[in-house]
């Protein structure tokens, strides 16, 4: 049925197909728009399930709603002339995804990993993949966004933290995945 439309009307059905891209381009923008608001403006909910790891020297905390999946550290395909955080291409039960380190990302140097670190699987965008090494993962968290001290208008150096929120066993920083991908440079060449 599609291949007679575009025979008896090309310019009809050409006009319809830029339209359907244009819209998804659209949709895309506004989803990145909705991403850059998470941690400056963007509303957190009521209460939020947080899995706390050690990356560098400190402690931050991850929205479980965004991971997937923690795995081990593992082989991964390196990626010549990268940026020092990024360990490569990680084969995810069938799909390519990039992973960073978070450690070397924070610290803009890289970093030898070790058999013990862990890569946390996180969804970004549209379902997008992507890995964040961290060093350990200490255990979960459950707390109400009225405990997160926000971090309004993000610091320069680290626009992917969101707010900072004190345990009784310690302070930890909460981590904007999405972002944090995405001022990597890797979220551009990852599908």
């Amino acid at each position: 049925a599609l291949r007679g439309i575009r025979e008896r009307q090309p310019m009809e059905y050409q006009k319809i197909s830029q339209q359907i891209a244009d819209l998804e381009k659209q949709l895309y923008a506004l989803k990145k728009m909705m991403a850059d608001s998470i941690g400056a403006t963007g509303e957190l909910p009521d209460r939020m399930d947080i899995l706390r790891c050690d990356i560098a020297d400190g402690t931050y905390g991850i929205d479980l709603q965004c991971i997937e999946e923690v795995i081990l550290m593992c082989r991964l395909t390196h990626v010549p002339e990268s940026h020092p955080w990024d360990l490569g291409i990680l084969d995810f039960h069938g799909v390519q995804i990039p992973v960073m380190d978070a450690a070397s990302r924070m610290r803009n140097e890289r970093r030898d990993t070790a058999n013990s670190d862990l890569i946390v699987i996180c969804k970004g965008l549209e379902e997008q993949l992507f890995g964040i090494a961290v060093q350990k993962v200490m255990d979960f968290h459950s707390i109400e966004s009225s405990n997160v001290e926000r971090v309004h208008g993000a610091t320069a150096h680290a626009p992917y933290i969101i707010g900072s929120h004190n345990a009784q066993d310690g302070h930890f920083l909460l981590l904007d995945t999405i972002r944090f991908f995405r001022l990597s440079g890797l979220a551009e060449w990852s599908t």
